[in-house]
């Protein structure tokens, strides 16, 4: 399994250029093999965070197939900010400005 995969399967979203481009912003490289040790499920867990984070912006989030949730702004911030407090990490500024 690759660190994209690892993303992806944590996720339904499917938009695979956000998932590259979240991985990339982190330092991870999303072919390389994940191990599931824990400073790579750190960073998986902080890419997924910053991708709610993102997609907390865009009405309309719909992830899954056949069965299809809808997550609103709020859920997608509380969902974000809960992994970025697991692993210490700041909240990004939601003042406007972008988050990379």
């Amino acid at each position: 399994m690759t660190n994209l995969q690892a993303l992806q399967s944590l996720t339904a979203y499917s938009g695979s250029d956000l998932l590259t481009k979240v991985l990339l912003d982190r330092s991870v490289t999303g072919g390389d093999t994940y191990g599931g040790g824990a400073a790579q499920k750190k960073k998986i867990d902080l890419c997924l965070a910053d991708l709610y984070f993102y997609l907390a912006g865009h009405p309309e989030v719909r992830m899954g197939s056949g069965f299809q949730k809808k997550y609103t702004p709020e859920q997608l911030r509380g969902m974000a900010e809960a992994l970025y407090k697991k692993h210490d990490e700041e909240t990004p500024n939601i003042d406007g400005e972008a988050v990379w």
